[in-house]
């Protein structure tokens, strides 16, 4: 493992995890944890164990993307990707150690789930294996959703309908469908990031033969989705709070 991660230049490690994203993963998971709270099963450290192996998982997704995308020549030198951050393989890593990072990362993710499964929380393979499977498929083959039009779709399924349930059944034991009510805001918080990315690099994904969603329809419209997003995630947010109590304005704080 000491292989693995021994990276010269600790910021384009942290640059290539996306610890902004792993915050951003633990903060939007606020709203379910405070749903979860007042369930007499509720237990602390169960929540925080399922946060870790979220966030080892949404780690994974991005060691995942910056390889196929790499892999697939959409980023390369000059393009906004390999601009606002270092990335790892433009930067010189081998494609051969960074899949081992992220096939470590899964492994990881998939045996915390097993213990988990052991020690009480029977139905947490499942969830971490959809959330392996759904972050492989955004750009992995044979799936590359990204690269079909469907990286929004690939967001719903992962963030919202895998990691919210989990994260909820993590934390109290009981599988229950309200997360999705609460989670919705900020998985259209997270479209939009995803949007706003992609709208930037409309240009070189259509050169490297790309075809997301923005490229599809173009920036005018994407730019109105965009702008859509925003709004309705603040409001949705906003009336959640009214009906289930203030904690749910955590996330936009």
């Amino acid at each position: 493992m000491r292989g693995l991660l021994n990276h010269n230049d600790t910021s384009m490690l942290l640059d290539a995890i996306r610890i902004w994203a792993v915050i951003m993963y633990i903060i939007y998971s606020l709203p379910v944890l405070a749903l979860a709270a007042p369930h007499p099963g509720f237990n602390p450290l169960w929540a925080i164990y399922g946060l870790l192996g979220g966030s080892i998982i949404e780690i994974f997704s991005h060691m995942v993307n910056d390889y196929y995308d790499y892999v697939y020549g959409v980023d390369r030198p000059g393009v906004g990707t390999a601009t606002y951050r270092k990335h790892p393989l433009v930067e010189g890593v081998s494609l051969r150690r960074h899949a081992a990072q992220w096939l470590a990362l899964a492994a990881g993710a998939i045996t915390m789930s097993l213990a988990a499964s052991f020690l009480g929380r029977p139905y947490t393979p499942l969830f971490a294996s959809l959330g392996v499977l759904l972050a492989y498929a955004y750009t992995g083959p044979p799936f590359k959703l990204k690269y079909r039009g469907l990286g929004h779709l690939n967001l719903l399924l992962g963030w919202w309908l895998t990691s919210s349930p989990g994260v909820y059944y993590m934390a109290c034991g009981e599988l229950s469908l309200q997360p999705l009510l609460v989670s919705l805001p900020p998985i259209l918080l997270t479209i939009a990031v995803l949007m706003a990315n992609n709208i930037r690099d409309i240009d070189t994904d259509r050169a490297a033969g790309v075809k997301t969603l923005e490229t599809i329809i173009g920036k005018k419209a994407s730019r109105a989705l965009f702008l859509l997003y925003i709004p309705v995630a603040y409001i949705i947010q906003s009336a959640l709070s009214l009906t289930l109590g203030p904690t749910l304005l955590l996330p936009l704080l």
